[in-house]
């Protein structure tokens, strides 16, 4: 399992911390190659994430311990993992 030195606490429950109109991604764990990912939604819906999946248009190519990788028009773009402040 990987780990990183953010917990996700600070996001979910300090006020502000999260720009609420965007994706944010709050939290990441697994394995190399099972990962999982927890995205935040603008409006607020939280879901699990993995690669293959799709956030809107984009397709999520892979998930790494920095955040999640997804597939834009332009190529790959990385979605960071949110940090407090």
């Amino acid at each position: 399992m990987t780990t990183t030195d953010t917990p996700a606490a600070p996001l979910a429950t300090v006020q502000g911390a999260l720009d609420l109109g965007r994706l944010a991604v709050i939290g990441v764990a697994g394995a190399p190659g099972s990962r999982r990912a927890l995205v935040r939604r603008p409006g607020g819906r939280v879901r699990t994430v993995e690669a293959g999946d799709r956030l809107g248009r984009n397709r999520i190519l892979r998930i790494e311990p920095e955040g999640v990788v997804i597939d834009t028009r332009e190529g790959p773009a990385l979605l960071p993992l949110a940090t407090p402040g």
